[in-house]
């Protein structure tokens, strides 16, 4: 687990996942990106621009802030306390955020926008190898576009893993290539790239 401690009293720990932006009107909403966070704030990146001072309310889907199952995305009041210029990265600019206040996820209009793939509850068990290591664990919910699984070890947001699903079609010689996109300590959550077929990669989605 990668730490830092820059500009933050408190220390960073790394977690990447989709963020949703909403301005104090919530008349404008923005995509984002959590890369680290603290107990009292946290990193984002995001094409959108606030001055250091302004106070907006963000969406966070898989929250490390939450052990709720509900698979509601987190919503907090924060402050922007600084803001760095990015160049050569997907997003314009990164930003400093102090956590205010919990909000009341129905009032956040940009709940919606978070879940590009709805999830279900789907309980397998499931098996996966990375870096020339073997693990097992059970999948805990699912969308077209990844699962959630179940399972210990030291992962890292970036980290490639092929799993297989027993007793589906994604069993017998066929394997999903998987990105890690966040972990915790209850598992990992990976994005689906494709499937893996007598050595070679298909596109493919997750029927759900």
């Amino acid at each position: 687990m990668v730490q830092f401690s820059e500009k933050r009293g408190d220390i960073r720990i790394t977690h990447k996942s989709p963020i949703i932006v909403e301005n104090s009107k919530a008349d404008f909403i923005y995509r984002a990106r959590m890369v680290n966070y603290s107990k009292t704030g946290l990193y984002l990146e995001s094409d959108a621009t606030f001055d250091p001072g302004a106070e907006i309310y963000i969406g966070i889907e898989n929250s490390p802030y939450t052990n709720s199952l509900d698979n509601a995305p987190d919503c907090y009041r924060v402050r922007i306390i600084w803001r760095k210029d990015l160049q050569d990265l997907f997003y314009n600019h990164g930003y400093g955020i102090k956590i205010i206040a919990s909000y009341d996820k129905q009032n956040f209009q940009g709940r919606q926008e978070l879940r590009k793939h709805p999830r279900k509850s789907y309980f397998k068990p499931v098996f996966f190898t990375s870096q020339n290591q073997y693990y097992s664990g059970r999948i805990r919910n699912i969308s077209s576009g990844g699962v959630f699984i179940e399972a210990t070890g030291n992962f890292t947001a970036g980290q490639i893993i092929k799993l297989v699903i027993p007793g589906t079609k994604f069993d017998k010689g066929v394997m999903l290539k998987c990105e890690v996109v966040y972990f915790s300590q209850n598992g990992v959550g990976v994005e689906l790239m494709g499937v893996l077929k007598n050595g070679k990669q298909f596109k493919a989605t997750i029927k759900t």
